[in-house]
């Protein structure tokens, strides 16, 4: 709620480069937890904490590329505004590698085989590629960010499947 407010509400940090991309994870990444006692989160849990947190700043910045036109019009500074085609790629491949370690540590909290986080290796080559091939056409864009979200989406219930 904290996160929310200061995104959105007062001191409206969406304005600000790098620290409007990050809120998200601090507006959703928690609902993970939610009906968790602290002491009961394991660190595959948790795992699964970070493995959504990368893939949730990943589809932040592809949203703020698709939209890149529209913030600038409107006097938006975002991370895409900041970071520029280049940086965002790299920072997209960057949050791909954290869904790789997260996703090896947790095949290894949960004793499954370490081929499970093999889903993680479109995260860090191919939608950095991808979005380097139609980084100027935004509705292309917008598409990467509904193929990255239902990639995300099986990612997801793949890892949890492996935890449960």
């Amino acid at each position: 709620i904290v996160s929310g407010t200061m995104y959105s509400v007062g001191p409206r940090l969406k304005g600000y480069p790098i620290i409007c991309t990050v809120l998200n994870v601090g507006c959703f990444a928690p609902l993970m937890l939610m009906g968790l006692a602290g002491d009961d989160v394991t660190p595959a849990q948790w795992a699964l904490v970070a493995t959504f947190s990368a893939l949730l700043l990943q589809n932040q910045l592809l949203h703020e590329a698709a939209d890149a036109k529209e913030d600038r019009d409107g006097g938006l500074q975002t991370t895409w505004g900041l970071l520029g085609t280049r940086g965002v790629v790299l920072a997209i491949a960057l949050t791909g590698a954290g869904v790789l370690a997260a996703s090896w540590f947790l095949a290894q909290q949960a004793a499954v085989p370490i081929w499970v986080a093999a889903h993680a290796i479109p995260y860090v080559l191919v939608f950095p590629w991808l979005l380097w091939r139609c980084r100027s056409d935004d509705a292309r864009v917008a598409k990467l960010r509904s193929l990255h979200r239902l990639a995300s989406v099986m990612s997801g219930a793949l890892l949890f499947a492996a935890v449960v």
